[in-house]
């Protein structure tokens, strides 16, 4: 998927400490409206709590699902590459064709669910770190903490939730099996699409939904 480098600065000032129960209290409130929204399938809902970056991030996931060839496909990142292949392979070109840029996101989300590891109780959100706009926290749950870290944007006066670490973390993963088993990207990308689908992989996945 795409590939989004940002860097983490940690920053002090005199009245952090007295803003961090408020700010963990905010932060925790956007994971589990996330997250449950995810789990109950109500994804119009869950972008409620998705920052621009996410959003972007999902407008050019669909331009490749639209326009990607299998040159473009090989360039792309494998995580990203295995999600365009699955849709393509699972649904009608009719439908992948009529999604729209707020469309596509809730049908993701209803599809996939939430990302990560979801818990609705006995989790809290620790080492809060805020950057200007950002805090980065990871989740902790009975004194250990979870991957990925967390990252939010305070967009219009509320925090706001990157799945991007999520998709970091999705890729990582990926490459730790791929590297471990040995095999060729396609060999890889072919486990996992023959894993999710009961049908012979259509070689057409491999072409433009448009044209």
């Amino acid at each position: 998927m795409k590939n989004l480098i940002w860097l983490f600065f940690l920053t002090t000032s005199l009245n952090l400490h007295g803003q961090e129960n408020s700010t963990v209290s905010k932060l925790e409130k956007t994971y589990k409206g996330f997250m449950t929204s995810c789990d109950k399938g109500k994804g119009e809902k869950a972008l409620r709590y998705l920052d621009h970056n996410s959003m972007v991030f999902f407008e050019l996931m669909l331009n490749d699902l639209w326009y990607a060839d299998s040159v473009t496909l090989e360039k792309l990142p494998l995580a990203e590459r295995h999600s365009i292949l699955l849709l393509r392979q699972l649904f009608p070109r009719e439908k992948l064709s009529s999604f729209t840029p707020q469309t596509f996101p809730v049908f993701v989300i209803d599809e996939i669910g939430p990302p990560g590891i979801y818990l609705d109780e006995g989790y809290s959100l620790g080492d809060i770190r805020e950057v200007n706009n950002k805090a980065f926290a990871r989740l902790k749950v009975r004194d250990f903490n979870a991957d990925p870290e967390f990252e939010f944007t305070k967009e219009n006066g509320h925090w706001k939730l990157s799945i991007l670490p999520f998709i970091k973390e999705a890729e990582s993963c990926i490459h730790r099996r791929f590297i471990k088993n040995n095999n060729s990207d396609k060999e890889f990308i072919s486990f996992l699409i023959s894993s999710y689908s009961d049908q012979p992989i259509d070689p057409n996945i491999w072409k433009a939904t448009k044209r």
